[in-house]
């Protein structure tokens, strides 16, 4: 079972929602201190469960029979790391075999006061004995919007960072790679020789002549006969083009709704 803490709140309920795109009903487990909050999800729903930072004797309740666990960070600044710990050592309690962890970028360098609760966690959880997996966010992009009204109003944004850069996503967008985290398992590559690879497609219901032509397709793109990173496409439609990535997560979505089986995804840090 999977399971996400603060599911009631602005980021676990986003990955909630993605992680439910992935994966049967029954399989995620809602963790929140405010259970009614999510009361609209249960009917059919997640398996909702009420659990508290502060409330160590809730912690280990909360993850019965959980196997894999997104700790997202919470909201008491200062008491975090502390809070974190207690979180980490329950699922090592409960038999949870993975954690992933919603961070922040460059934890172990980061200069910005909030970083130190994260670093801190990072550190508990890397030697906790977990499998486990580092989710590092940049800034959330609603973050530098302020009151756009007001902004629009005032025909000026106020801050402190000057023409500097930083990376910024939307919650969303940082959700569904945290519900790929919690939710993937590791997939190898096995690179085939023109015979085995044949074999392999025969194995698959390919007809032979047709295999071929696939084995020899893959040996010619080993030559880069099929790269080009000129941004041609990119430039004639006038926007990016779908990263790969991208399509997965979509196929993977659209796979899990018409079947019940569902996912796959890389994963770091699993040993």
């Amino acid at each position: 079972m999977y399971a996400v803490t603060g599911a009631s709140g602005r980021l676990g309920s986003l990955v909630l929602q993605s992680l439910l795109e992935k994966t049967s009903i029954k399989n995620v487990v809602a963790l929140t201190r405010t259970p009614d909050h999510v009361a609209h999800l249960a009917d059919p729903g997640p398996v909702i469960r009420e659990f508290d930072f502060d409330k160590p004797e809730s912690l280990l309740s909360a993850l019965r029979g959980v196997t894999r666990l997104l700790l997202v960070s919470g909201s008491a600044i200062g008491k975090r790391a502390e809070q974190h710990r207690a979180m980490i050592q329950a699922a090592k309690d409960a038999g949870v075999a993975f954690a992933a962890y919603a961070s922040v970028l460059h934890a172990d360098t980061c200069t910005l006061g909030l970083a130190q609760e994260h670093r801190t966690t990072e550190n508990d959880i890397k030697s906790s004995g977990l499998n486990y997996a580092i989710s590092r966010h940049g800034w959330y992009t609603k973050n530098l919007l302020g009151d756009i009204t007001q902004q629009i109003q005032e025909e000026k944004v106020v801050g402190r960072a000057g023409n500097r850069r930083q990376s910024s996503a939307s919650r969303a967008d940082y959700a569904a790679g945290d519900a790929l985290e919690i939710s993937g398992v590791t997939i190898e590559y096995v690179n085939m020789s023109a015979e085995e690879y044949k074999e392999y497609l025969a194995g698959q219901g390919f007809p032979p002549r047709i295999a071929d032509l696939l084995a020899d397709a893959g040996a010619q793109c080993a030559l880069d006969v099929m790269f080009d990173d000129s941004g041609t496409l990119g430039k004639v439609i006038g926007r990016p083009t779908t990263e790969l990535q991208t399509i997965v997560s979509r196929h993977i979505a659209s796979s899990a709704s018409s079947e019940s089986n569902s996912h796959a995804s890389y994963v770091f840090h699993e040993e």
